[in-house]
């Protein structure tokens, strides 16, 4: 099947629904002048749409709650660690190593189970130069202009 130039592969499925949501969604798909199978996909697609709202509000919390420790921290970590790379996870600092790849092979655990890790290297210059940014299931560089 094509929907707007988009091959759509449909599937056949086999379900156990509560027996009054399926007369009402039958009611309501019959009102709408649609299938069960579309309103099914309908709900589907809102449910997952809804979803990744909620994912993202929380990766933007995280996000806000580690950058705010980092900018606790900035000034402590500049003479503390200058030149060492860091991670922030949950709103505390997890990690400090001398190169990247030491901080990511040593600490795969929070990059793995975390929302949002902020990664940057500390530079004794009040400006960083770069904030690398994990969220799940991607890593992003973040470049700042000087």
């Amino acid at each position: 099947m094509e929907i707007n130039g988009e091959v759509i592969m449909k599937k056949s499925v086999s379900l156990e629904i509560n027996e009054k949501l399926l007369r009402i969604l039958k009611e309501e798909a019959s009102r709408r002048d649609i299938s069960v199978e579309q309103a099914i996909d309908e709900a589907v697609k809102l449910w997952i749409d809804n979803n990744n709202i909620v994912i993202k509000k929380i990766i933007d919390e995280a996000r806000k709650k580690n950058n705010m420790v980092y900018k606790q921290l900035k000034t402590q970590l500049q003479k503390e660690y200058p030149k060492k790379w860091i991670a922030i996870s949950n709103g505390k600092l997890v990690a400090i190593a001398d190169s990247f790849e030491q901080l990511v092979s040593e600490n795969r655990e929070i990059f793995e189970t975390s929302i949002h890790v902020l990664v940057t290297q500390i530079d004794s210059k009040e400006k960083q130069k770069s904030m690398i940014k994990w969220r799940g299931d991607s890593l992003r560089l973040y470049k700042r202009k000087l």
